[in-house]
């Protein structure tokens, strides 16, 4: 069977993982899960002298919080471009048919990479929605809580990535790319559904590769 390559991108507490674990588990296809290898990865990039990796290696939760969210925001863009190269590294080394998912998926990053045919998709939460999922995460508390202001610290999270759900979804839209704004009205079940029809994936389109 010849490799195929499925990519779902977006933002953080979009329902990312949880669809492509579905569809991964339904199908018999690998589950590439970019944040199992993204330190990995900046620990290489800041190796290596990149500028946002080093800085992301070495800057203490106080202060990452405090900034601006749009300063944060393009922060973390610069870092995923940065750490980019080296999670394709990663993901190269996958010789089955994949989904790969992950907010380091930039759309100009993937269409870069793999061309404007790619399967691919962004899912971006709305912004009630993140705000109550992130509430669920325990370890969001346990990262804020050595900021000075820890309530002040979770809204600039909040902001950042509510900016970086809009850039995404942006330039998704600008460059063709599908997006699935996610809320709490459908079921995982629909969501994978929906996410499955956009990406073309189909057992009998499977059993030809």
């Amino acid at each position: 069977m010849k490799k195929k390559i499925y990519v779902i991108g977006g933002s953080p507490c979009g329902g990312k993982s949880t669809v492509a674990k579905e569809i991964a588990k339904e199908f018999g296809l690998r589950h590439f899960e970019a944040d199992e290898y993204f330190e990995v990865c900046v620990r290489k990039a800041a190796a290596d002298g990149k500028k946002q990796a080093i800085r992301q290696a070495t800057i203490y939760g106080t202060e990452k919080w405090r900034k601006n969210p749009v300063l944060q925001t393009q922060e973390e863009l610069a870092l995923y471009r940065e750490v980019f190269p080296y999670m394709l590294e990663e993901f190269e080394k996958i010789e089955t048919t994949v989904i790969a998912e992950g907010v380091v998926f930039l759309p100009e990053l993937v269409q870069e990479a793999f061309g404007e045919d790619i399967p691919y998709v962004c899912m971006i939460p709305k912004p009630m929605v993140q705000r109550a999922r992130y509430k669920e995460r325990t370890w969001v508390w346990e990262v804020v809580k050595i900021c000075e202001s820890p309530k002040q610290a979770f809204c600039h999270w909040m902001e950042r990535d509510v900016l970086f759900g809009q850039y995404v979804g942006r330039t998704a839209s600008q460059r063709g790319i599908p997006v699935f704004y996610t809320d709490d009205t459908i079921s995982i079940r629909e969501q994978k559904q929906k996410i499955l029809d956009i990406l073309g994936v189909t057992e009998g389109k499977l059993k030809k590769l």
